[in-house]
C-alpha cells in the first residue's frame, strides 16, 4: 500500500507551508470544518500525526484523521485575519 500525504500551501504565493505523512492507505479529500481539517483514510489504526519538524499536528483514530491547520505563514507575509491562510491538499505517491 501507498502512503498518504497532506500538504498545506500559502494562499498568497502557493508555497508549501507544511507536509504531514498520514500513513498507509488512501486519503479522501480534505474538509475544513470549525477550524480543523478532517480526512477519511483507508486502513484502521490510531496514531499521533506529526509534521516534517516532528510537531504533533493531528490524530488518526480508526479511519478518521483530524488535523489542526497551520495558522502561521512562512516568509514575510502577514497572517490572514481569519487565521485560515493555508490550503490543504492530499497526495498519494
Amino acid at each position: 500500500p501507498g502512503c498518504a500525504i497532506l500538504t498545506e500551501h500559502d494562499t498568497a504565493c502557493g508555497y508549501q507551508t507544511r507536509k504531514i505523512v498520514l500513513g498507509e492507505g488512501i486519503a479522501s479529500g480534505a474538509v475544513i470544518y470549525k477550524g480543523n481539517i478532517y480526512l477519511g483514510v483507508s486502513g484502521a489504526g490510531e496514531a499521533d500525526l506529526k509534521d516534517e519538524k516532528g510537531n504533533v499536528v493531528g490524530q488518526k483514530t480508526d479511519n478518521i484523521i483530524v488535523i489542526t491547520p497551520n495558522k502561521n505563514k512562512t516568509g514575510a507575509h502577514e497572517a490572514a485575519p481569519s487565521g485560515n491562510n493555508t490550503i490543504p491538499t492530499t497526495m498519494i505517491p
